[in-house]
């Protein structure tokens, strides 16, 4: 029983580790789109608009913070090149910039 409760403990914190990094996240479900975080504006439409023009119908797109850098991770049906191209958007901005974004939901 002990175990299991140390065990649940780690994977709670191991999760909210995982979570506290994350500033801005995209949810395509059957072509619609939500987020959720800090991002700028600018940097919500474009990702949409890559997200919309290369087709992806479902997936998720997380912007985190590693080392005071911007990074994706991406799950779902989206491509390498849907990488490459969020990559390049996301590369405009600093981490700053995206702390201090607005807050959608």
């Amino acid at each position: 029983m002990v175990y299991f409760i140390a065990l649940l403990l780690l994977a709670f914190i191991f999760y909210r580790l995982i979570q506290a990094g994350v500033l801005f996240r995209i949810k395509i479900k059957s072509g619609r789109i939500s987020c959720t975080g800090r991002a700028p504006h600018r940097l919500r439409r474009e990702f949409e608009d890559v997200l919309k023009r290369q087709g992806v119908s479902n997936g998720v797109v997380r912007v985190v913070v590693r080392q005071q850098a911007l990074s994706l991770l991406v799950s779902g049906d989206v491509t390498g090149n849907v990488v490459q191209m969020l990559r390049n958007v996301l590369g405009q901005f600093s981490v700053a910039e995206l702390r201090s974004g607005p807050s959608v939901s």
